[in-house]
């Protein structure tokens, strides 16, 4: 059986036409738009144990849902997205690829026999990463001239807006080590005290009530206690031995922004901060993100009755 994924690419490199090519037993194949431009690439091997990736439809329930079971080979799968990894970065670096999304691949089960005709159920499959359900925000006319005549009290607070919608926009694109670093930023401004030494801000973050406060609340209130953010916020507080609690996440939040701002290969940390590790701070970011909300529209109100 052949086995293969597919990803879509963003690109600005003309090959012409399709190419493709056999390298270390796989297959390459490079292929292009009507203009030329290379817009998806697939790697596809012949494997040795097609057991490993047969595939069946079961009935979930007795409303007739049907449940499937899709099996893969993790190392062949991680061997491929690595191979998809090391193209991204390479002709990232020597030409003009914005993104191969090697995340959201397109797999394909290519059977060579009668009998793994029998076993597969399901010839291809295409996961897409969803984010958060989004439906659009309503304004009317009162709303924004409100805004417009809020300017002489707000104004103050356009730049940690700005650093609210940037986070937004890189939560959204699922860039969560750089929306982490803009929510992360407002919080500095507003409890940092100016200060820059980790254990200073560190102090400045528990002594302030406020953020104290909101921090409880993000956790009592947003965080769900069967969802993935918390066991993922737990376990990153249990490996620097700190409390699921309010001290306990700003001390967090400082030390994550140090580990975060620097990386070497080298390191011996589980989690090391890179492009090819983004989904790893998923929960991180979307903590910090509550937080700074919260954070902002307290200040807002806080301008308003000046």
């Amino acid at each position: 059986m052949k086995y293969s994924l597919e990803c879509q690419i963003i690109s600005n490199i003309w090959i012409g036409k399709t190419i493709n090519f056999i390298e270390d037993g796989k297959e390459f194949v490079f292929s292009s738009n009507e203009k030329g431009i290379l817009n998806k690439v697939k790697i596809e091997k012949r494997v040795e144990n097609p057991e490993k990736f047969y595939s069946k439809i079961t009935p979930a329930n007795k409303n007739s849902k049907m449940e499937i079971t899709i099996d893969n080979d993790p190392v062949i799968y991680e061997e491929m997205i690595s191979d998809f990894q090391y193209l991204e970065g390479f002709l990232g670096f020597v030409a003009d690829l914005t993104k191969i999304f090697w995340n959201e691949p397109e797999i394909r089960y290519s059977p060579e026999t009668d009998e793994e005709r029998t076993k597969l159920n399901v010839f291809s499959a295409h996961f897409k990463r969803s984010g958060y359900p989004k439906s659009p925000k309503r304004l009317n006319v009162s709303n924004l001239i409100e805004i417009v005549k809020g300017k002489p009290k707000l104004d103050s607070l356009t730049l940690l807006m700005s650093f609210y919608r940037e986070g937004k926009v890189f939560f959204d694109r699922f860039e969560y080590i750089n929306a982490f670093y803009d929510f992360y930023f407002i919080l500095e401004d507003l409890f940092g005290r100016g200060k820059t030494k980790n254990k200073q801000i560190e102090g400045n973050f528990k002594s302030s009530i406020e953020l104290q406060e909101t921090i409880k609340w993000m956790l009592t209130t947003v965080i769900d206690p069967n969802d993935k953010h918390k066991k993922e916020i737990t376990q990153l507080l249990k490996e620097k031995n700190l409390q699921y609690n309010a001290e306990g996440i700003s001390v967090l939040l400082v030390e994550m922004r140090g580990h975060l701002h620097h990386f070497s290969r080298k390191s011996t940390l589980k989690q090391k901060p890179s492009p090819l590790a983004q989904q790893d701070y998923e929960s991180l970011a979307f903590l910090t993100m509550g937080i700074a909300m919260q954070s902002i529209l307290k200040e807002m109100e806080k301008n308003k009755r000046l």
